[in-house]
């Protein structure tokens, strides 16, 4: 029987987190992915008890009476959640067509200070690992160092936790959650010894990462799936942060030789300004000191705090307060003439502090210091904001602590273990302080029919391959498998039919296999899709394939559908070689391989790949489909002198993980042309 819940539109709003005490729970990526269906995505830091309330609003979403629906969920698990609304009321009656509002609140009880997420292990960095007692690290590994926490909320990856890995060369990403997401790209940067070093996430999202070695900073946008641009010289770099102007200019500041820089970086990311001191801490700026450390700025940059390790005749010692001196030529508060004093508080008594970061609610300071909590000394301390006073040192199984950041709720990451505050450390965890404390978020806009076709359940889609191990791409003459869950509000026996548009890896539009009632669900809306056998035909273009999943509504008379696109990884085989410049033969640094190409006959023939670019030893390689390219190097001021006919096989390939081209040759216009391609 059909449900009457004609034109019913959930809307969602967006609004701030509360709590009881410091906060520590927040609910993240809140989202109606599916247009026509009451289905609610979020993401919990921790574990909580989550309240979901239902109440009738008007188009903008306000609520216009009581609750219609609570629903109750108790201990719901640290992770990603779906909830899915049947549009019935706490009596079980069919709600009124209208529009509502989905409020979703979560409660969290934390009887003890501890990680909420990791530990993590330097050297198994995507596995989260027991924190009591500390597991088991080698020391002799440069792991991890600087870290950063997006706390945007408007920015998509709020929450996003970024961690350099001083010894893999990598920075790496995590959802809030702390589920391992992957590396950012940084192809082209070949990173030296103390690097990548600290990090610093500005305010619109952005990361930037010291190469202290090299002295200089990149910047990447927060997805990492790339870097934009490179920063001119900087100090030799100890701890870094970042400040975002409301017309999109960043300060990033560098601390490092005795001395505060700070450089700027416009609105594209790109456009940098030229470095200049802001403020001297100790007594020699032209020497490389292992004395001062991390920073925080206040958002309008009008004062900051200051670590430096205790060093004699220094008079800034400790952790300390600094104020913006202001000229009255300056038409709003920064620095002038790079200068910020220090009139405010000092504690020279704290020790070797490392790094520095303000709670939530602006009261205290967290300050890291590099000594061991196993020898009766407090190695994590909270300090008074406003009087530099110590108020507590106490914090478990934190030992050496070096870095850390703070999230927009008050949690604290840190990076610790390891007896050496120069180096890479052997853990990173995100820590929450014990109490209770609440969040509240709503979420997007949907709107349902009178008889809301049948639709994809997002992120339950399942890839599963041919070979053991975790499946990330199909690879030439593999074949997957793809199940995925199917939701309808009139009962899960009204989805009529469901298929896959296969068209561009050679196969056209082709039905599922099966749809089978999904039995955990207690509603009985979803359906259980499966397809086996997929594989990609000789010749398909590899790399990311966007396949279209259409729903058909049985008692529609299979007239209404919806459809939804996932993402397949098709693999291919790998072109490796070295581009150089002639006539002198030095590697080119920024070039790509292009491949023009392919067999005739391939859905979407003739391709083009392109490879990432190439790092300063001139390496690069590029993943072609089966058939005949043309390959080339190319790169901006200068034109390929060598181009190479390839004809790509299964046969070529027989045993080998790549094929090696050799070198391939550009030449430069000019004499000031070929100097910069070294």
């Amino acid at each position: 029987m059909k449900q009457r819940n004609a034109n019913v539109v959930i809307a969602v709003l967006l609004s701030l987190s509360s709590s009881l005490s410091d906060a520590n729970v927040e609910i993240y990526q809140v989202d109606i992915p599916t247009p026509q269906l009451p289905i609610v995505t979020y993401t919990l830091n921790c574990q909580a008890d989550v309240t979901i309330e239902i109440l009738p609003s008007n188009q903008q979403g306000d609520p216009t009476g009581l609750p219609v629906k609570t629903e109750s969920l108790s201990d719901q698990s640290r992770g990603k959640h779906t909830y899915l609304w049947p549009a019935r009321k706490d009596d079980d009656t069919m709600a009124v067509p209208g529009t509502y509002v989905i409020r979703i609140k979560a409660t969290a009880r934390r009887g003890q200070w501890g990680p909420i997420a990791g530990l993590y292990v330097h050297t198994d960095w995507d596995t989260e690992q027991p924190s009591w007692p500390l597991p088991y690290a080698p020391t002799n590994i440069e792991g991890f160092y600087g870290i950063g926490i997006s706390k945007n909320p408007r920015n998509p990856y709020y929450g996003r936790i970024y961690v350099t890995h001083v010894a893999q060369k990598d920075i790496l990403m995590y959802d809030p959650d702390g589920s391992f997401v992957g590396e950012m790209d940084d192809t082209g940067i070949e990173w030296k010894k103390s690097a990548p070093w600290d990090l610093a996430v500005a305010d619109d999202g952005f990361v930037y990462v010291a190469d202290r070695t090299a002295e200089c900073v990149y910047c990447f946008p927060p997805d990492g799936s790339c870097w934009l641009s490179k920063s001119p010289s900087v100090a030799f770099c100890r701890a870094m942060f970042a400040r975002t102007e409301p017309n999109g200019l960043t300060h990033v500041y560098v601390t490092g030789n005795e001395q505060v820089q700070e450089i700027t970086v416009d609105a594209d990311h790109t456009t940098w300004g030229e470095r200049r001191p802001i403020y001297r801490t100790g007594r020699d700026p032209t020497v490389n000191s292992t004395h001062v450390f991390g920073l925080w700025v206040s958002p309008d940059r009008t004062y900051l705090y200051q670590c430096y390790i205790p060093e004699e005749g220094c008079p800034n010692n400790g952790v300390t307060k600094w104020r913006l001196a202001n000229s009255s030529k300056d038409p709003y508060a920064r620095p002038h003439d790079g200068s910020y004093i220090r009139d405010q508080w000092q504690n020279a008594g704290i020790g070797p502090a490392i790094d520095i970061e303000l709670s939530a609610d602006g009261d205290f300071l967290w300050v890291t210091r590099a000594i061991n909590m196993e020898l009766g000394k407090r190695t994590l301390t909270q300090v008074d904001a406003a009087t530099g006073t110590l108020l507590e040192d106490d914090f478990g199984i934190v030992r050496y602590a070096t870095m850390c950041a703070t999230d927009a709720v008050g949690n604290i990451a840190l990076t610790f273990g390891k007896d050496a505050r120069s180096r890479g450390q052997l853990y990173w965890g995100l820590f929450s302080l014990p109490g209770v404390t609440t969040a509240a978020k709503v979420a997007g806009v949907v709107s349902l029919s009178d008889d809301p076709p049948p639709a994809v359940v997002t992120g339950s889609a399942t890839w599963k391959g041919n070979r053991p191990g975790d499946f990330d791409k199909l690879l030439p003459y593999d074949t997957c498998s793809l199940s995925f869950r199917v939701a309808d509000l009139n009962g899960w026996n009204d989805v009529g039919a469901v298929t896959l548009d296969l068209t561009s890896l050679g196969y056209g539009v082709v039905p599922v296999d099966s749809i089978v009632q999904d039995t955990s669900d207690a509603n009985h809306l979803t359906t259980i899709c499966t397809k086996k056998g997929i594989t990609a035909a000789k010749g398909a273009k590899c790399g990311m394939h966007r396949i279209t999943i259409t729903c058909v509504d049985r008692d529609s008379g299979y007239s209404r559908l919806t459809t939804s696109d996932i993402n397949l990884a098709v693999g291919g085989y790998r072109v490796a070689g070295k581009v150089k410049l002639i006539p002198k033969g030095c590697p080119v640094a920024g070039a790509l391989l292009v491949a023009e190409g392919g067999l005739p006959g391939a859905p979407g023939y003739p391709f083009r790949y392109e490879s990432r670019f190439s790092d300063s030893y001139g390496r690069v390689t590029v993943d072609l489909s089966e058939g005949l390219y043309k390959l080339s190097a190319q790169k901006e001021g200068c034109h390929s002198v060598s181009i190479i006919d390839l004809d790509i096989s299964r046969e070529l390939f027989s045993g080998l993980p790549e094929l090696t081209v050799g070198n391939m040759f550009l030449k430069a216009s000019g004499d000031a042309e070929s100097d910069s391609m070294r």
